[in-house]
């Protein structure tokens, strides 16, 4: 069932949940949403001659849209922070551990 405004409660209700659909539903419900990726890491290799490898990258990437995306269900009456926001920023930590031949 696709999700519609005003129909919250059913789809918060974790006992409603069935099971999972097929790969290929909704495709041809799907829309384009254009907007902007950013990325920027530290890359730390130390040992970049040895037989290891070893090595960690530490960053912060970020998307922008031009328009808020519908994501999370939100209920402004009962003051919940859930927000559809336009922008997103996510940290990360990349730890690589190998053995080179």
């Amino acid at each position: 069932i696709r999700y519609e405004e005003g129909g919250d409660e059913r789809f918060l209700e974790p006992l409603s949940i069935y099971g999972a659909s097929g790969v290929a539903r909704g495709i041809g419900e799907t829309n384009i949403r254009p907007g902007a990726f950013f990325k920027g890491a530290l890359h730390l290799d130390w040992g970049a001659f040895d037989r290891y490898v070893k090595a960690v990258e530490v960053g912060i990437m970020g998307d922008v849209f031009l328009q808020r995306m519908p994501i999370l269900v939100e209920f402004p009456e009962q003051n919940l922070r859930a927000e559809n926001r336009a922008f997103f920023i996510n940290f990360f930590v990349n730890v690589q551990l190998g053995v080179r031949k």
